[in-house]
This record gives C-alpha cells, structure tokens and sequence, in this order.
C-alpha cells in the first residue's frame, strides 16, 4: 500500500485541523466484559476495534473503526506512521 492511499485511509477518521498534531497512531480492540460473558453461552460476536491516536501534545483519542474497515485501517497504519517520521 502506498503512503497516499494509507494516508487517504487515516484521514477518514482523523478531523482535518488535528492532523498535523498527529505524532503516531495504532489500532488497538477491547473485550467487554459482559459479552465474553455471553461468549460462554455460545453466542457469537465481534472485538470493538479503535483507532488509537497519539499527538505532538501527548494526549491519546480512541476513534472507532467499523468491523468492515478493520483490515484495510491494520494494512494502513504502518505507512502512516512512516510518512510521519520522514515528513
């Protein structure tokens, strides 16, 4: 993947003023607690997948990503961050 098509991917996600805050980011998931509950009684569900955003100010967001999209933001992120360090 190229850095513009990872680029064009993050953007959907980031607003357009904190982009140029942006120092790294990451996609990272959690478990609630009630549905690996549920997952004992067989029922079927999926991980809560964010967008973990770091700033130049240290402070953190979680942006949430769709199941769907999960994949094609994972294969975006490390060209991302590449062309933070080299800009």
């Amino acid at each position: 993947m190229s850095n513009e098509e990872a680029i064009a991917i993050i953007r959907r996600y980031i607003i357009a003023e904190n982009f140029p805050k942006v120092s790294q980011i990451s996609v990272v998931y959690n478990y609630p607690k009630y549905l690996k509950i549920a997952s004992l009684l067989g029922t079927k569900w999926n991980r809560s997948y964010f967008l973990k955003v770091k700033y130049k100010d240290h402070s953190e967001e979680l942006l949430p990503v769709k199941y769907k999209e999960k994949d094609e933001v994972k294969k975006s992120v490390t060209p991302f961050n590449y062309s933070l360090v080299a800009v």
